[in-house]
């Protein structure tokens, strides 16, 4: 007879165990804050929501495609600088999921102020014209960004010019001509930035938070409604009944 020993540690064929097949890649790995614009340092939580804690993820920060040889990732991801985080989740089968990828960008300088322009032919321009003023920017704003300008207009006239959408890189807004209005023979130019009240105050702020606090108009003899390159040439002489650009 075979000594009951010699079974020991086998399998019981009635019996056999499951052997699972699972081909089911992991879900993305999300990331905490997610990527944008920041003006402060930013500490990254990256996660798999609902799947178990054997699984695993690998990560890079140079923009390449992570592997199972990239950095695993155990805590908190430190941006201090812009970064491309791109992340994987590979669970105990070997599935590998789709690539997450965030950018991060951080900026902590403040918007500046380029120049005025217009979208409005240049020409001569009546009572009832409507000129559009836009202050350009070196980088995209924050929504509600705004500024109050005072025009060289005799008498002297106020436009508000602002936006409604993040990521334009400009101020806009509309000046109506009026009866008396004129700018003397003159070139129509923005002759300074309201700093009062405290309403009216310029409160420009880019898309990663920083605002600008210098109200002080740009430098270059043609940046004032103009590209910096060329000069606008809008007059404004509400005896001419028409405008005629």
């Amino acid at each position: 007879d075979t000594p009951a020993s010699a079974f020991a540690g086998s399998r019981n064929i009635n019996n056999p165990e499951k052997i699972v097949i699972d081909t089911t890649a992991p879900l993305v790995p999300i990331a905490s804050p997610q990527g944008g614009f920041y003006n402060t340092a930013r500490n990254v939580r990256l996660s798999v929501g609902g799947e178990p804690s054997t699984t695993r993820i690998y990560y890079t920060l140079d923009g390449t495609n992570p592997t199972v040889r990239s950095p695993r990732y155990s805590s908190s991801i430190r941006i201090a600088a812009s970064k491309t985080i791109k992340a994987v989740a590979r669970d105990v089968a070997g599935n590998i999921s789709p690539i997450m990828t965030e950018v991060y960008v951080i900026d902590t300088n403040k918007p500046q102020l380029l120049s005025f322009s217009s979208e409005t032919p240049d020409g001569t321009y009546g009572v009832g014209s409507v000129i559009t003023i836009r202050a350009n920017y070196n980088e995209p704003l924050k929504s509600g960004s705004k500024i109050a300008v005072k025009l060289n207009t005799i008498p002297d006239k106020t436009t508000v010019l602002t936006t409604s959408t993040d990521a334009n890189s400009f101020l806009r807004g509309e000046y109506t001509v009026a009866v008396g209005d004129t700018t003397n023979g003159g070139k129509l130019k923005v002759a300074s930035i309201i700093t009062a009240p405290r309403s009216a105050r310029e409160n420009v702020k880019d898309v990663a938070g920083n605002i600008r606090t210098n109200s002080t108009l740009p430098t270059g003899a043609n940046c004032n409604l103009g590209n910096c390159t060329t000069a606008s040439s809008i007059v404004i002489n509400t005896s001419v009944p028409t405008p005629t650009p």
